[in-house]
């Protein structure tokens, strides 16, 4: 048993986020064993329970933006979360919202770590691209998948509309060249929109 434990936290401290059917499969053992296991880590403040079958350690907490796109696989912080990280606006973002291919239940689509929200917006595979990895400024040797602010603006566009209506976007932080490359993949709708905001402001 305590060879069981001691994988598991293994496992856990290797991915930020574990998942109970992950642990399962990996280590071969049965799920509500493992799900057992699990909340009795989490009673002994061994590990945090992110929600029911998702867990994490006390030292990731630190950083949601590490649990935020850990907790789904493929996943990255996107939207106004980036836009902001990145000061492609200027107002602070109010939560961390996720992007991913992930089919999840709608409990889950807003999940709390402390005081911190974490919205996830399901998006379609080909549509997942255009991210890349940051070092937590938290935890040193952590990181998280972050959209490039050409991304995730094209993301907020396609999932929330013109955001220019709420935030003033700073075109110095935008690549046009990029951003043309990126929308070849979004609906004709997003780019539409994006011709005006080039001929307008890039």
């Amino acid at each position: 048993m305590l060879k069981l434990v001691d994988r598991i936290i293994h496992l856990i401290n290797n991915r930020y986020v574990i998942h109970v059917k992950d642990i399962a499969d990996l280590l071969n053992c049965d799920a509500k064993l493992v799900a057992n296991m699990l909340h009795y880590l989490h009673k002994r403040g061994k590990i945090y329970r992110i929600r029911k079958g998702i867990y994490t350690t006390s030292k990731f907490i630190a950083d949601p933006l590490v649990i935020a796109s850990a907790i789904y696989y493929p996943s990255y912080i996107s939207f106004e979360t980036a836009l902001s990280i990145q000061n492609v606006i200027d107002q602070i973002a109010a939560t961390i919202e996720v992007a991913t291919t992930v089919e999840f239940p709608r409990t889950a689509k807003k999940i709390r770590i402390n005081n911190t929200v974490i919205n996830i917006y399901k998006i379609p595979p080909e549509l997942m691209f255009g991210y890349r990895y940051r070092e937590s400024k938290i935890i040193r040797g952590c990181y998280y998948y972050i959209a490039k602010p050409e991304k995730a603006l094209l993301d907020y566009i396609y999932k929330k509309g013109d955001p220019r209506a709420i935030f003033t976007i700073n075109w110095e932080k935008i690549n046009k060249k990029i951003l043309k490359e990126f929308a070849k993949k979004y609906p004709l709708r997003i780019r539409k929109l994006l011709a005006e905001y080039i001929s307008n402001n890039i």
